[in-house]
């Protein structure tokens, strides 16, 4: 559905579901080898969410890039996310705007198949 800024998305849900999603892997330079494209950073990737997911999300970079937050408006679209990443067990949030809370790994592999699935890669 639509990405929306942190705040927009506070006002219209108050809560969502939190991803902290790892990209251990990713080096901004990093080509595919055939084309010579340069691997869209973690954040550039994770815009496109809305192509997957129904409802409302908000994006936030950590880490330098490598670490990102992801909050989704539905427990569908957590159901979503859950089956595309490696992640925790979703538990209880500890701080706003988290009702849950999980961790997660986006491996190169992945990272890759995200950005082409996505049509920018």
């Amino acid at each position: 559905m639509a990405r929306k800024t942190w705040n927009s998305f506070l006002e219209t849900y108050k809560v969502g579901h939190c991803f902290f999603i790892g990209f251990p892997d990713y080096r901004a330079d990093i080509r595919e080898a055939r084309s010579g494209k340069v691997l869209p950073s973690p954040n550039q990737t994770l815009s496109h969410l809305g192509k997957l997911l129904s409802g409302d999300f908000v994006l936030k970079s950590h880490l330098r890039g490598k670490g990102q937050q992801v909050v989704v408006a539905t427990k569908q679209d957590a159901e979503i996310l859950l089956k595309l990443f490696e992640c925790s067990t979703p538990k209880r949030g500890n701080s706003k705007p988290c009702v849950t809370e999980t961790t997660c790994v986006a491996r190169l592999e992945l990272h890759a198949d995200m950005a082409k699935k996505f049509g920018i890669f």
